[in-house]
């Protein structure tokens, strides 16, 4: 009687693989980039109460976050944009604190590792200006662990599916050797019906996803 999406499901399969490979303490800091409304947030919460949690995203996604987690978290402290300089080392914040960081204020944050850097999906979206600007960061380059899921190719010639030429080259050469690298197996078999060279049919995803973490 309990029906899910498939972005639920995600969430599940990357709480489970979070959990599982020990990639975040419950004491840490973990930063994600791209959080959406803060569905894995929340269910990472639950296992991992301690940890600080720092998403950054666009305005209406940081809102809808605060909305989603405050109402499942009241009694956890909630650390608004306006707040976050406040704190000059994100090990100062509260443990199990939520930090909602504007995807414009990326660049303002203080320079620290983290126990987690994490981004599923929206790299490959990214022109490569903005995907530079998180790659290149210190935050990323010195976090203790990354998370990546994102396509192989974001914009295979035959369907250009994003305004970018991305693709798994760019993401290898952050100097990090992964730990683990495969396919992302969540997407991997969805049929979807769409349009390619003028013929609607059921098609499978242009690119497929990879999966890769490394640690320092």
């Amino acid at each position: 009687g309990i029906t899910v999406n498939m972005r639920w499901l995600r969430y599940v399969y990357l709480l489970k693989r979070i959990l599982d490979l020990k990639v975040l303490t419950d004491d840490g800091v973990w930063v994600d980039v791209g959080s959406f409304y803060g569905g894995l947030q929340g269910l990472v919460k639950k296992y991992n109460p301690k940890t600080r949690i720092v998403m950054v995203d666009f305005h209406h996604q940081i809102c809808r976050s605060f909305i989603y987690l405050s109402k499942m978290y009241p009694d956890a402290i909630h650390i608004l944009p306006s707040q976050v300089s406040e704190y000059p080392n994100f090990t100062s914040m509260p443990e199990g604190s939520f930090i909602y960081v504007p995807a414009s204020d990326y660049e303002k944050l203080p320079e620290q590792s983290v126990d987690l850097f994490s981004n599923f999906f929206s790299f490959g979206e990214m022109k490569r200006d903005f995907f530079n600007i998180y790659m290149h960061s210190k935050l990323f380059l010195d976090s203790k662990n990354t998370y990546l899921v994102n396509r192989f190719v974001s914009a295979p010639f035959f369907e250009k599916t994003h305004d970018t030429d991305l693709s798994i080259l760019d993401y290898l050469k952050s100097g990090k050797s992964p730990d683990y690298f495969d396919i992302f197996p969540m997407q991997h078999y969805i049929l979807e019906k769409r349009e390619l060279f003028g013929r609607n049919a059921s098609r499978n995803t242009s690119s497929s996803y990879f999966e890769m973490i490394t640690s320092l």
